[in-house]
């Protein structure tokens, strides 16, 4: 069930936990460090998931690890849960579901703006506020210039697409002639 229930309910507990110490964001940074080296680390991945290396070897090898990266001993316990567990492969869900969760209990979205050419500065002042206004928290924009989209902008924002580009008006034109 990777990416599914275990991870939100690991992704919770977490998020509870980090929330009674006030520190939701920093605990989110360092997990998500953590979960972008583990996937970007084959070696790491190989010791933390294969099952010839007895549980204490993994344990030590990864106190060491952590260590080195300074993470939080709230960071450094969870992680042993999720060894102990062999939950380790369920990292990058778990992190990714507890941004989610970090992010509802804080109150804000997320959101993802492509253009096809970087924006100005005030005009990216404008849409943010205005994706504020819409959404009705704050928002943290992600912009991403994205020449495939030809021109226009298109923006994700939670579940929300709202895509404005020229690539998709002549993919809805294409449709659109093709029925007719």
């Amino acid at each position: 069930m990777i990416g599914g229930e275990s991870a939100r309910r690991y992704a919770r507990a977490l998020a509870d936990i980090a929330q009674r110490q006030n520190s939701l964001d920093e605990i989110g940074e360092e997990l998500s460090v953590f979960s972008n080296a583990f996937e970007g680390s084959k070696e790491l991945r190989v010791l933390l998931k294969n099952p010839k290396f007895a549980k204490d070897k993994q344990l030590e090898m990864l106190g060491k690890v952590l260590d080195s990266a300074g993470a939080s001993n709230l960071v450094k316990n969870f992680i042993r849960v999720l060894v102990e567990n062999d939950r380790i492969n369920e990292l990058p869900s778990i992190s990714s579901k507890y941004q989610e969760i970090s992010d509802e209990k804080i109150g804000r979205v997320r959101a993802e703006l492509r253009s096809a050419i970087a924006l100005d500065s005030e005009i990216l002042k404008k849409i943010h506020e205005k994706l504020a206004e819409v959404a009705g928290c704050e928002v943290l924009l992600n912009v991403v210039t994205d020449k495939d989209l030809i021109g226009g902008v298109s923006c994700k924002m939670g579940s929300v697409i709202m895509d404005g580009s020229l690539k998709n008006q002549l993919r809805n034109l294409r449709q659109e002639l093709a029925h007719k």
